[in-house]
């Protein structure tokens, strides 16, 4: 009997030494689940800065270089108004693309003229009628 109340007792500790182990493990466990949620709220906020960040450079920018005005409509589309030859006016929709790291205007694009762009100007409305009106 001896021989079994000695295993009985090296059970009991084992079970008592595992208990508190186990009771570790869920204080680590919730040290754990606090950092995670420390860095999730973290990595939340920095969306955030991220988001209106992305809205700031996406609004309508303006760049101005000698006789040339530049409108960034997305990364790779832009307006830019100039003088051609320095005495013709235009209004340049151009897509640009990305090469050694510097934007390069495309092949994809219209140059309007002064009175072009004054026609197109005048007929905006129509143009934003029909597009509200084909858009459902």
């Amino acid at each position: 009997m001896s021989a079994s109340v000695g295993l009985k007792r090296e059970l009991d500790m084992a079970k008592a030494e595992g208990g508190i182990f186990e009771k570790e493990k869920v204080k680590k466990s919730k040290s754990d689940s606090d950092e995670l949620e420390a860095a999730q709220a973290e990595l939340a906020e920095l969306k955030k800065q991220l988001e209106a960040e992305k809205k700031k450079a996406s609004q309508s920018k303006t760049k101005e270089q000698g006789d040339e005005k530049n409108f960034e409509l997305s990364k790779k589309r832009r307006v830019t108004v100039k003088l051609f030859n320095g005495t013709k006016l235009l209004v340049d929709i151009r897509e640009f693309y990305e090469k050694n790291g510097e934007m390069l205007p495309g092949r994809k694009g219209i140059s309007l003229t002064k009175e072009q762009w004054e026609r197109f100007r005048d007929q905006f409305d129509q143009i934003d009628a029909a597009v509200e009106e084909l858009s459902g």
